[in-house]
């Protein structure tokens, strides 16, 4: 699947107990330092770590090469990572990816350095409310900005009636503003920096004495013993920055396009050309219409000639159209057929039907996909039959009804 990946060899990544570049926290005699740091962008649901991709594993391998050394130095404290997503789809599916996304993160990153599991530590799992507050924020253009930003600050996740029902919440409310378009630009332009997962490096250092102690005056009769307080050592004051958003790259997720091209690999080994145009309509909402049509009589024992449409709306349940999806189609078109030397069959009054659909997509790269798809329904059709010879002469008249298969496709995407 479709998986954009940007990785940082600075200071992305801020969690509370470490300042950007690095901070002391005494504990006997080491202090914690903040040292590298690598952030994964991820696609809409997608929780796999493939670092290859984008042509950043040198990024990657860089990280790896310093969380090594920390290890094999007895320097490395821990690992912290923290993962996020954004708001489409519900709350609990969210946090759950988010979840998969640092689990995925820690098993890699362990997988790849030999570092024990246990030495990393996830800290928080989210949906990124702060990160969309702050881009949210930081645009001029966005439409009903003062509003998302009210909303996103004192808006509660969830309101709750009296018996404990949810009855509304900050994503409703989000997705009011301007009659929805406020939510679809956050969707098109926030959302995807909003599905990241970033770890962080922490080690020990020695701490260094900030000043000479003076020497140690022996007691005598006449003189007290002089004790001496120990130096303090004033912590620096953490400064909380948000992440340092990696250089922008655009998702390659194919099904994110507004219209698709496809032909229907199997019906051009029966001779038939085909072309399907499939159209967004909304989120989860499509339109597709594959068209069959084929002049051609290939030998007299064999012709599969036709021009049919079978236009069709499908709801997918994600809303890049990919995934699974299900639809109804219907049926209509003409056509002149003949399997062997004895009859060929020709409609009167067409062939027309309707029918229920089922399929998945997927993506094998930013323009090519694969489809495949099956739908039964009802078709009706009359026709005429003639002997199958030239100019053969007409035997009968049928008119038939059929209950079954009426969608059958294996079909090759291409994004325009």
């Amino acid at each position: 699947m479709a998986l954009w990946i940007a990785f940082a060899a600075s200071a992305v990544f801020s969690p509370p107990e470490a300042a950007a570049s690095c901070r002391l926290s005494h504990d006997g005699a080491t202090a914690v330092t903040v040292k590298d740091s690598v952030t994964i962008y991820f696609s809409l649901d997608c929780t796999d770590i493939l670092p290859y991709l984008k042509q950043n594993e040198g990024m990657m391998d860089g990280f790896m090469a310093a969380l090594n050394e920390a290890w094999t130095s007895g320097r490395l404290k821990t690992v912290e990572i923290r993962a996020f997503s954004c708001l489409i789809g519900t709350e609990a599916n969210c946090r759950k990816v988010a979840d998969r996304r640092a689990d995925n993160l820690a098993s890699y990153i362990a997988g790849q350095s030999g570092i024990p599991k246990e030495t990393i530590s996830i800290a928080e799992t989210d949906i990124a409310w702060d990160k969309l507050y702050d881009m949210v924020s930081r645009d001029s253009s966005m439409p009903g900005k003062d509003d998302v930003l009210k909303i996103i600050k004192e808006t509660p996740v969830f309101i709750y009636d009296n018996d404990g029902k949810i009855i509304d919440g900050r994503k409703n409310r989000l997705m009011e503003v301007g009659e929805g378009e406020a939510f679809r630009y956050m969707r098109d332009g926030f959302f995807p920096e909003m599905r990241y997962a970033a770890a962080l490096i922490l080690t020990e250092e020695p701490v260094k004495a900030t000043k000479e102690e003076p020497a140690r005056q022996e007691p005598t009769v006449e003189q007290e013993p002089v004790i001496e307080e120990a130096p303090v050592i004033e912590e620096e004051p953490v400064v909380r920055e948000e992440p340092v958003a990696a250089e922008e790259i655009i998702e390659p997720e194919i099904f994110d396009s507004k219209v698709l091209i496809k032909t229907n690999i199997p019906y051009w080994g029966l001779v038939v050309p085909n072309l399907a145009v499939e159209v967004k309509l909304a989120d989860h909402w499509s339109l597709d219409i594959p068209v069959f049509y084929s002049p051609f009589t290939v030998a007299d024992n064999y012709r599969f000639r036709t021009f049919t449409l079978q236009p069709g709306v499908r709801y997918w349940l994600k809303p890049q159209m990919k995934g699974h999806f299900f639809g109804v189609h219907v049926t209509g078109g003409m056509y002149n057929i003949s399997v062997d030397k004895k009859y060929r069959y020709q409609d009167t009054d067409g062939v027309w039907g309707a029918g229920i659909d089922y399929g998945y997509a997927l993506e094998f790269s930013k323009h090519w996909g694969m489809e495949f798809n099956i739908g039964v329904g009802y078709l009706w059709t009359k026709y005429q039959t003639y002997y199958n010879v030239e100019n053969g002469a007409p035997c009968g008249i049928s008119t038939h009804n059929y209950l079954g298969v009426t969608r059958l496709g294996i079909s090759l995407i291409y994004k325009l």
